[in-house]
């Protein structure tokens, strides 16, 4: 076990977050390998039932003061950013398989709109369609990949999103360092690359600080 490990992040971390990694002895390099724009949405925008898998189409929506009258979320961050903005919120999951599951299986009656990203996977929309579930769509913000070539080894790397890990795939070898990831989503993509991986209890950048802590500083948890 390395001494003071050397672990690259893959978006810029909180400064408590990075104080805690810094705070153990390791070394921190952070990259923004995304960068992700709101939309502005032309047109007004009024839903019934809204489903919500990420922070950024809760702020597109805020943004663009669209009218949200029930919410369907994925993660408990969105969740609480969705209430904060006096949204009821129905349901929360924790992977957008999870959530298109309970919609099909309690919530078909109802019709949806999927407030998404660009880049957003396709696990959530196949299911619905099989289900039968009326939905729409409506793109209100942009994931755009940023991919640098990183140099040196890193003892562990940190990932948040698909859109990351191949954004770092495009320029950099995965090699052997562990890989940390947010959710399972995330550690889908990377098993394309790696069979490393440590996914996080909770989908936050929290947690997945923890199990790097977990990983490589365990006595640091017990003080």
């Amino acid at each position: 076990m390395p001494e003071n490990p050397r672990i690259l992040s893959t978006k810029i971390l909180s400064p408590p977050q990075q104080e805690r990694l810094l705070h153990a002895g390791f070394s921190l390099v952070q990259l923004a390998f995304i960068k992700v724009s709101l939309s502005a949405i032309s047109e007004p925008v009024r839903a019934k039932h809204a489903i919500l898998t990420s922070k950024n189409a809760v702020k597109a929506i805020q943004q663009n003061r669209i009218i949200v009258e029930n919410a369907y979320c994925v993660g408990e961050k969105t969740a609480a950013m969705t209430s904060s903005l006096g949204i009821p919120v129905k349901v929360v999951a924790e992977t957008s398989k999870e959530l298109a599951g309970i919609i099909a299986e309690h919530y078909s009656e109802n019709k949806y709109v999927y407030f998404c990203g660009n880049l957003r996977r396709p696990d959530l929309p196949q299911i619905l369609r099989k289900s039968k579930v009326d939905f729409d769509e409506v793109t209100v913000y942009h994931t755009e990949r940023v991919p640098h070539e990183v140099k040196g080894s890193f003892d562990g790397i940190l990932f948040f999103s698909p859109s990351a890990v191949e954004s770092y795939a495009q320029n950099n070898k995965f090699g052997n360092p562990v890989c940390f990831s947010i959710g399972p989503t995330t550690s889908d993509a990377l098993k394309n690359h790696t069979s490393r991986i440590i996914t996080a209890k909770k989908p936050s950048a929290e947690h997945v600080v923890l199990e790097v802590l977990k990983e490589f500083k365990p006595n640091m948890l017990k003080k």
